[in-house]
């Protein structure tokens, strides 16, 4: 059964339970996106105005920017436009969901969650013309790490705890968060019109 049905009585649009109600004001079922529902400009307003590590860094810091850098690095690493693209979508589930869930919360949350993130990317995956299996490419996963060590670095105070994970090294140059949320939205909205448009094209 599909997100949406129409009222044959009253013409309505009903939505599955549970819906969340979208920044362009749609009803979107939680647990049955569809393709449709996902929007390039809205999913570039909500990852810049989520903040990564559910707040706990020293500046403020977006999922937008994090996402934004990853895809850099993907490039930079010699990554096709398609890959650049994958890694500047990997977290973008978190913006209709509403937050960035650390891995430790993940994994007390546990399948169930995971099956509501793995819905959503299936949704932004088929949006934007590519396998979801893609989210879990090596080249990505290597990229959002070495943003994990270069932000841990850069934007959170020493832990008193060593951290159970081993990292690659950082990236050389320092993490300069940017200040406004609008200039990190227009910035992904334009990285992903520009690596739309490169991977359509070949």
């Amino acid at each position: 059964m599909g997100a949406t049905v129409e009222n044959s009585e009253t013409g309505a649009r009903e939505v599955m339970q549970p819906w969340i109600q979208t920044r362009r004001g749609r009803a979107v079922s939680l647990l049955h996106p569809k393709a449709e529902d996902i929007d390039g400009a809205e999913l570039a307003c909500l990852l810049s105005r989520l903040n990564r590590f559910g707040g706990h860094t020293v500046p403020a810091y977006t999922v937008a920017e994090h996402s934004l850098r990853v895809s850099g690095v993907v490039s930079k690493e010699g990554g096709s436009p398609l890959m650049a693209l994958v890694a500047l979508l990997h977290d973008a589930h978190e913006g209709y969901l509403g937050c960035d869930i650390s891995s430790p919360l993940k994994s007390l949350l546990g399948k169930e969650f995971k099956e509501v993130t793995d819905v959503w990317d299936a949704a932004i995956a088929e949006r934007f013309g590519f396998r979801p299996e893609l989210f879990h490419d090596p080249v990505v996963k290597r990229a959002d790490r070495i943003l994990l060590a270069t932000e841990r670095r850069d934007l959170l105070e020493p832990c008193d705890v060593e951290w159970e994970m081993e990292l690659p090294e950082p990236l050389v140059d320092k993490i300069v968060p940017q200040d406004a949320d609008w200039e990190v939205a227009d910035a992904f909205l334009k990285h992903l019109r520009e690596l739309l448009d490169l991977h359509y094209l070949k």
